[in-house]
């Protein structure tokens, strides 16, 4: 079958966030099922020696920390296609894990696009999040009827000049990777952008990886706080707990479901910190600023 020429334009960035081990066999796998001219960056703090003196077929970058989000902003700047694969440590690729991308980004309205994820258990679910009544920023669900409204951090693939963007009017005070995955998310959906989750299009967890990265909220308290101030921000919505009628139904969404949704009552709390972390006004699709050539906002 041949290979679409499209695959030349996306990047690879693979960031080196902490076990050497889970970032080489990442690695292994882009490198294994990379097309032919496609860049490759590994992004680190400057802790990475290249042990395997791969200088030659990977180009590397150094980032300012080890902090997930600071890893992808300063990986940024030596990317070189007008698309961009954010892969981290303990995702795997799997053969053809781009190939529809030529598809998905041929609609200029396409701002991301959210793979199919195949978790360590075996379940077949997605890369994506979606909010749910009593919870916000949750792992979504494949084929679930909950439409996944946004992407985590260590797997998608993105406008390489909008992901700039979204960097600009998200401060770097802002480096927790859950709340800046959801600030990202909340941006593109109130500018009308489209996420695509184009199946068929997997990548796999390593059985040892661990996505606590997406979760570095102090406490289940302060995330709930912090998720629903961005949303009141971002979106101008407001959460309302629904009395204890709301609090008894977060009783079964497991364990610190019901600080969660406490935290998410008392969002004001975080309000502040959220207006100056982002720049809401910033963030203008319609005056097509640093974004790809023919990209528009959805109708």
């Amino acid at each position: 079958m041949p290979q679409s020429s499209f695959l030349s334009d996306v990047s690879v960035l693979v960031p080196v966030i902490r076990e050497d081990s889970l970032f080489e066999e990442t690695l292994a796998s882009v490198l294994q099922h990379r097309q032919p001219g496609q860049q490759i960056v590994v992004v680190h703090n400057g802790s990475y020696d290249d042990p395997f003196e791969l200088a030659g077929e990977v180009k590397f970058a150094t980032a300012r920390s080890a902090n997930l989000v600071d890893l992808i902003r300063d990986g940024l700047a030596a990317v070189d296609a007008p698309l961009v694969h954010v892969i981290a440590p303990g995702m795997i690729a799997t053969e053809g894990w781009l190939d529809a991308s030529n598809d998905v980004f041929a609609d200029p309205q396409t701002a991301a696009w959210i793979p199919d994820l195949i978790a360590a258990d075996g379940t077949l679910t997605t890369a994506g999040w979606a909010d749910t009544p009593r919870r916000l920023c949750q792992p979504g669900q494949r084929g679930a009827a909950l439409q996944v409204a946004g992407f985590y951090l260590d797997g998608f693939t993105m406008r390489t000049t909008l992901l700039y963007q979204l960097f600009e009017v998200v401060a770097p005070a802002l480096y927790d990777p859950l709340l800046v995955s959801y600030a990202f998310g909340c941006l593109l959906h109130r500018t009308g952008a489209l996420l695509d989750q184009a199946q068929g299009c997997t990548l796999e967890q390593h059985p040892q990886a661990s996505t606590e990265h997406r979760f570095e909220s102090d406490s289940r308290l302060q995330r709930g706080r912090d998720l629903a101030a961005i949303q009141a921000l971002v979106l101008n919505e407001s959460f309302s707990v629904g009395g204890f009628t709301g609090l008894a139904a977060s009783l079964f969404g497991g364990s610190g479901a019901i600080a969660e949704t406490v935290g998410m009552s008392r969002y004001q709390q975080s309000l502040p910190m959220m207006r100056r972390a982002i720049d809401v006004q910033g963030f203008d699709l319609s005056q097509e600023q640093g974004v790809q050539a023919g990209f528009r906002r959805a109708a």
